[in-house]
Order: structure tokens, then sequence, then C-alpha cells
């Protein structure tokens, strides 16, 4: 009954236990997506005062209607960038937002002196501050906000990993607990002596004996029998060989080799050389062969591009690498409602990923997100547990947030080469 109850004790413990962790991480991913949306938000401010504050040089504007456009546009993302830097848990973050702020700080004095320029018709004088000085201090703001922005996403995604983690621990001790019970109680089998059936006048004695103390019988004093004494270990040794979870495939049990011997190490410069051709690239024949850099520094098998259409309700693929010519024209289209990670990634505007195991890849799915929202989706097959890396999932974000600036939602008028 002890051995029962220590069982049902350590059931209900890995249970609970288990409860908290997930609460713990859904929270984490609340929090997430609240930043997210949040940073998305200061982004888009940050455009619009960068387009509002164009406005005093542009023929045939008044400066008096785009004045205040800018006064609006400032004061809310002073109070996006206050809020941001609040709601930071990594303190990386909250640096970038100081450097942010710092920003805004130094595009509101030249600000100031544009509008004097402005004012008083002098619209070189205040076009050589917009566009150079005013430019400059806005790509810090962005840089600084996407900066927040992957580190943020980044440490969600660690804090994730740890709390399945921490439950797979729990429950697998909890398991190990409750079978070394079940061997413990396994009824041990009858000790069969060697002298085969005890003679007619043992049998006898013994009957008379039966009511004496169980240790003088027969007149004397019976010592255990070591036989007796040790048979359950052989059982014991049972419980030391690892039997898969009730709760779980057998195959989940063993991880997988591969996992455990290749390392991923970030090759930052293909990657920065990756973002420098897209952000160089001037025609769509060229998408595949810097699709093909990307696969290198994400060591993925193969990479597909996908753009929603102009009611965001399909995806399309618009060009891949490491598939043959056929399979991008006879894949389909992807609904915004499917069950996989490519219509998830795209509905919710976060990377999602999809465990491989011993027979198929893993994949990464990386949302493509501009100021209006999700455009579309960047695939990629990755092995050796490529999806639970955190660095190949850093870069894997890096690359779709450089193919954002450059894709734009597909029209039923264009064709897929056109789509970029």
């Amino acid at each position: 009954m002890s051995l029962l109850l220590l069982a049902a004790v350590s059931v209900l413990a890995a249970a609970f236990l288990f409860w908290n962790i997930e609460k713990r991480a859904h929270a984490v991913v609340a929090d997430a997506r609240s930043l997210e949306t949040r940073l998305a938000t200061a982004i888009r401010q940050t455009f619009d005062l960068r387009s509002a504050q164009q406005g005093y040089v542009s023929q045939g504007q008044s400066e008096k209607f785009w004045f205040p456009k800018v006064d609006a546009a400032t004061h809310a993302l002073r109070e996006s960038l206050t809020t941001v830097q609040g709601a930071s848990t990594a303190p990386s973050s909250r640096v970038a937002m100081e450097g942010a702020a710092q920003a805004l700080q130094e595009f509101e004095r030249m600000d100031r002196r544009a509008r004097e320029y402005a004012a008083g018709n002098q619209k070189i004088l205040a076009s050589d501050l917009i566009f150079s000085d005013g430019l400059e201090t806005t790509e810090e703001i962005l840089a600084a906000l996407e900066q927040a922005r992957y580190v943020e996403a980044t440490d969600a995604a660690t804090a994730r990993a740890g709390a399945r983690g921490e439950q797979v621990s729990f429950v697998t001790a909890a398991a190990g607990l409750v079978l070394l019970v079940l061997v413990l109680l396994t009824p041990a089998p009858p000790d069969r002596h060697a002298g085969g059936a005890a003679p007619a006048e043992l049998i006898g004695r013994l009957s008379a004996d039966a009511e004496r103390p169980p240790d003088e019988i027969g007149g004397m004093a019976v010592e255990p029998d070591p036989a007796e004494e040790f048979q359950f270990r052989p059982l014991a040794r049972t419980a030391a060989v690892p039997l898969p979870s009730p709760a779980a495939p057998p195959a989940e049990q063993k991880p997988e080799p591969e996992t455990q011997r290749v390392d991923f190490a970030p090759d930052i410069q293909t990657v920065a050389e990756v973002c420098r051709e897209l952000a160089r690239l001037a025609d769509t024949t060229a998408l595949p062969g810097v699709l093909a850099r990307a696969a290198t520094a994400l060591d993925a098998s193969g990479v597909m591009l996908w753009v929603a259409d102009p009611d965001a309700v399909e995806l399309t693929a618009i060009a891949a690498h490491g598939y043959a010519p056929h399979v991008v024209s006879r894949v389909g289209t992807i609904r915004k409602d499917g069950e996989n990670v490519i219509a998830a990634a795209f509905r919710t505007g976060l990377l999602q990923t999809l465990k491989g195991n011993q027979t198929a890849p893993g994949a990464i799915a990386a949302p493509l997100v501009n100021p209006s929202g999700c455009i579309g989706v960047m695939s990629a097959e990755v092995g050796h547990g490529g999806e639970r890396q955190p660095a190949r999932l850093a870069l894997a974000t890096i690359v779709a947030a450089q193919l954002a600036t450059l894709v734009a939602p597909a029209t039923r008028a264009h064709s897929r080469s056109e789509a970029v």
C-alpha cells in the first residue's frame, strides 16, 4: 500500500507540475505575441513619421497641414517606444529601445530646423535635411526595433523549449517511479528445490508441528533460505531496462542520432551576403540563386517562397530552391486556415516549426511581415534537428525579414513570377 501510495503521489505531482509549466509556457507565448504586435505598431509609426515629414517639401503640399501630422506621429511613436521598453524582458532589448528613443530625440531636433527652412520657403535646404538626416535617424529607429524583435523572439523560443524540457523530465521521472513500483509489486516465482517430491514422513512431521512457532518446527531453529531471501534480485535488474512510456510512441523515447551528433554553427557572413544580394535584387530571375545562398546559410535541403493573394486567403509558391522544376508549378496553393506550419505562420505572423524524425526532415516556416501585416511565408526543410536550434531559427527570421521588403502580394492579373 505504501508503494501504491507513492506511485499515486508521484503521478499527481507530475501532472500538477506539467500543468503549471504549460500555463507558464502559454503566458510566455501570449507575452511574446503582445510584444510582437507593439513592435510592429512602432515600425509602422516610424514609416508614417518619415512619410509625413517628406510632405514638407512635396509639390503642392501645405506645411500647415503636415506639421501637426508629424507632431502626432512623433508623440505616438514615443509612447510606443516607452511601452515596448517597459514590456521587454531582455536587457539587450531595453538597450535597443533606449537607442531608438535617442534617435527620435535627434529626429525632433532636426525636424525643427527643417520646419524653419520649409516655413521660410527654403525648400532645397529643407529637402537636404529631410532626405539625409531624416532618413538616417528613422533608419536607426527601425534598426533598433528590428533588433528588439529578434532578441525577444529568440528569448521566447528558448523559454518555450526549456519549459518543454522540464515537462519531459517530470513525466519521465514519474513514469520511471511507477514502473519501479510495478516491478517491486510483481509476485516472485515459487522456489523449486532440486530434491523432487518430499518424502511422506517429512510431510507428516510438518503437519504435526504446524501449531508450533514457525522458527521451531521439528525442534530446531529454521534458518532463512538464501535463495528465498534474494529471489527478487533478478526482477530488480529488469527495472533498469528502459521501457517505452504508455503516453508516447516508442520512437520518441530514443533521441535521433543525427540530432545528437550534428551541431549547427551560424554562418553570419553568408547571411549578410544574402541580405545584401536581396537588397540589390532588381530581376526576379535572380531570386532562385539568392534562395540557394539562403539554403546554404540555413543548411536547408529546400527553400520555398510563398506569397498571399490580394484577399489574404491563399498562399502561392512563387520561387524555390532544392526542388525539381515541376514541383513549384504543381504544388498548388495553401489556404490560410490550413492545418500546417506554413498556414500557421501566415495566420499568427510568428515563426513556426515542424519536428522531424529519422525518416522525414524538420521544417521552419518564417513569416514575411511588413508594416501592412503578414504578406507571405518562407519555408525551409532542415535536418539534424535544425528546427530546434535557436541559431538556425534566428537566421531564418533574418532572411525572411529581408525578403519581406521585396515581396508584394500577387494580383489576379499577374503571374507568379511577377509577384515580387
